[in-house]
């Protein structure tokens, strides 16, 4: 795929205008309310890494059945994936908890590289044992 200075230009340098407006919008006090109660940021984690991936795959269970086994990995690999910044701006416009927000993003960041590959495993071989197709990774 080629890219196009929109692309390879115009997105990013948007991305990074948001990203530094979003960190101008923090302060430290902001972080250290969250080191004292954590329970929000490990709620997050767990929900954002556990019970998404499994709500999408009963979605798309309810929706498609799997009858193709690519649009069940296909929910897989989407639901494993982290938020990323839209989220942080979404909060921000909001005037939601920026700091959680912004923690959630660079924890499940952080986790998603060593954590992706043991649940796409262990959910796709979910899905293949309940799809009318055998799915075949190599």
């Amino acid at each position: 795929m080629e890219s196009s200075f929109l692309s390879s230009v115009v997105l990013p340098l948007s991305l990074a205008i948001i990203m530094i407006g979003i960190g101008l919008e923090l302060k430290v006090s902001d972080f250290k309310l969250l080191f004292k109660n954590p329970k929000p940021v490990i709620a997050g984690i767990i929900a954002q890494m556990l019970l998404l991936p499994i709500f999408g795959i009963l979605v798309g269970l309810y929706l498609f059945e799997f009858s193709n086994p690519y649009i069940g990995a296909g929910f897989v690999i989407i639901a494993l994936s982290p938020g990323g910044p839209t989220s942080n701006l979404m909060t921000l416009l909001a005037k939601g908890d920026l700091a959680l927000s912004v923690s959630l993003t660079a924890f499940v960041s952080l986790i998603t590289p060593f954590w992706l590959p043991v649940a796409a495993t262990i959910l796709l071989s979910s899905i293949k044992s309940s799809t009318k197709y055998r799915i075949e990774f190599t």
